[in-house]
């Protein structure tokens, strides 16, 4: 009985008593693709390629030609609408001729943003990672010095978390700050 006595006393957390709460840092590491996601971004790549090349794109009058935009600007697209938005960057926008370097496009740092970037790296696209509610001030940090070196950025305005079609202050702060 002394033993067990001295054992639940002790200040030693044991195997069944609650540990204590570990303090957060505050920094936010972005997840990494892993090996299967970089197959199924590849996979993915492929069936993306496969349905632009036997899409045909129409632009209507009056929207001006896709080569007329200015070099560097920030592309707006909602969630729902990113599918084939890379193959007509690189079929119409990109700025092979103006010297940009690319597009940096704005992902998740969750595990579902380390699946988007492991599609993304596979269609040559920058990927820098933060949100609205991870890494957010270091991602519009990283996405301003993208802008200024001359990169072509996207970001999704609907936020991670919604609602869909409701714009939420982040791409207007990256606006602000770049002036793009």
């Amino acid at each position: 009985q002394e033993k067990l006595m001295t054992d639940s006393t002790s200040s030693v957390p044991g195997p069944h008593s609650a540990s204590p709460r570990r303090k957060r840092s505050g920094v936010v590491v972005p997840h990494k693709p892993n090996s299967f996601q970089r197959l199924i971004g590849w996979l993915v790549w492929l069936l993306v390629r496969f349905v632009a090349l036997t899409t045909r794109f129409e632009f209507t009058p009056g929207s001006g030609k896709p080569g007329d935009v200015p070099s560097p600007v920030i592309f707006c697209l909602w969630h729902n609408r990113l599918a084939l938005c890379v193959p007509i960057y690189d079929k119409y926008l990109r700025r092979r001729k103006h010297g940009a370097p690319g597009i940096a496009a704005l992902v998740s740092a969750s595990k579902d943003g380390a699946f988007l970037t492991g599609i993304f790296n596979t269609l040559g696209v920058e990927v820098v990672r933060g949100s609205s509610s991870r890494r957010g001030a270091q991602a519009l940090l990283e996405l301003s010095t993208k802008g200024e070196a001359g990169w072509d950025l996207a970001i999704t305005p609907d936020g991670p978390r919604g609602p869909c079609y409701c714009v939420h202050e982040g791409i207007i702060s990256l606006a602000q700050v770049t002036g793009l």
